[in-house]
């Protein structure tokens, strides 16, 4: 059995499931690797799997594990959300091969500059891997593949989408470590940025990352959290 068919077993049996929880969040190579190479048929189970089990577990469990590492390449940046939620896993699997970030830029902005589309190309691309559905590799230049999970998450209804992408996204450092300490006390977003990001890119993120927050804890009985988290 794979990590999450030993998971749900264990679910089932009602046995503690927290190491899971905490393999899942720290994206332990045994719960990344069935979403970008497993069968079609282990990703189906997977997502069912998920879809499943409330945001408020998730939650809860990431709150039991420690502060994470966080570097500058962690607190997410992007434009519009829907394009890595759904225009780059469509545009992959229509062209039916790895594209670059300056080809999934052109093909999602059109016409921009060279750099604008390489710029937004990256930042969608980065959230799109951080929602699983792609992962990159270097030949030169950095490429975009759609993983395993990618291929079936086009088939799948927008709001079935939504929800798997905002429980990949929970596994995010910054994201988590927000979470955790907004459930205890007040957090203030620019002190916890200050020593990673300029001050015109902390402010540009900031809104990036509320967002992405917001939407988990909507998900969740901990909405109370967002009142915790300054701004």
């Amino acid at each position: 059995m794979n990590f999450y068919e030993t998971w749900s077993a264990a679910r089932k049996n009602n046995v503690t499931d927290f190491e899971f929880f905490k393999s899942f969040l720290d994206k332990e190579a045994n719960s990344v690797q069935p979403l970008v190479s497993g069968s079609q048929d282990e990703v189906i189970f997977i997502v069912k799997m998920l879809l499943n089990i409330p945001m408020d577990e998730f939650i809860e469990n990431l709150c039991k594990c420690d502060l994470c590492h966080v570097e500058a390449g962690n607190i997410i940046q992007f434009s519009n959300f829907n394009r890595a939620l759904f225009d780059v896993p469509a545009l992959l699997f229509t062209q039916g091969k790895a594209l670059d970030f300056d080809e999934i830029g052109k093909m999602t902005i059109g016409s921009k500059s060279t750099g604008a589309r390489i710029k937004y190309g990256e930042n969608h691309s980065k959230l799109a891997y951080e929602m699983g559905f792609v992962e990159m590799f270097r030949d030169g230049k950095i490429f975009v593949y759609l993983t395993q999970f990618g291929n079936v998450a086009v088939s799948l209804s927008e709001n079935d989408r939504y929800n798997f992408a905002l429980k990949m996204l929970i596994r995010n450092s910054f994201i988590r470590n927000i979470i955790k300490l907004g459930k205890k006390d007040c957090v203030f977003y620019s002190e916890m940025v200050g020593n990673l990001l300029s001050e015109s890119t902390m402010i540009r993120r900031k809104n990036n990352v509320r967002y992405v927050i917001e939407a988990i804890l909507d998900e969740s009985k901990f909405k109370y959290i967002k009142n915790n988290i300054f701004w």
